[in-house]
């Protein structure tokens, strides 16, 4: 297969929080949803 993460698995949740606490300021918190956390971690 690929190595995808599946979206809303606990993997995909882990990723997305790294991403949030690494890659976010709260300026940037306004405008966020999953989208963007899923595109930031397919990268």
């Amino acid at each position: 297969m690929s190595d995808q993460v599946k979206y809303l698995s606990s993997e995909w949740h882990a990723l997305a929080e790294q991403a949030l606490r690494e890659q976010t300021t709260p300026e940037k918190m306004k405008n966020i949803n999953t989208t963007n956390l899923y595109n930031s971690i397919k990268k």
